[in-house]
């Protein structure tokens, strides 16, 4: 956890079930505490951990950038 903590994003390859590799982006509230996460899998086949981390991560932090930021416009954080 203190890796995804410092990277600001969490990468399982293989680890919850062979051939599925996985990336989170944290939803923040508003003082900074990840409150959910935003979650992308893919088989093994498909995809690396570079790639997750290339082609995949920009988009999912966006999102989830733009989750937390809704939800806290909408006074929910």
């Amino acid at each position: 956890m203190s890796r995804a903590r410092a990277d600001g994003f969490a990468l399982v390859d293989q680890e919850l079930e062979l051939g599925l590799r996985s990336i989170a982006a944290p939803i923040r509230d508003s003082r900074g505490r990840t409150i959910a996460a935003l979650n992308v899998s893919a088989h093994t086949s498909r995809s690396t951990p570079a790639s997750l981390r290339a082609d995949v991560l920009p988009h999912l932090q966006a999102a989830a950038d733009q989750i937390t930021m809704a939800l806290a416009h909408r006074g929910h954080l």
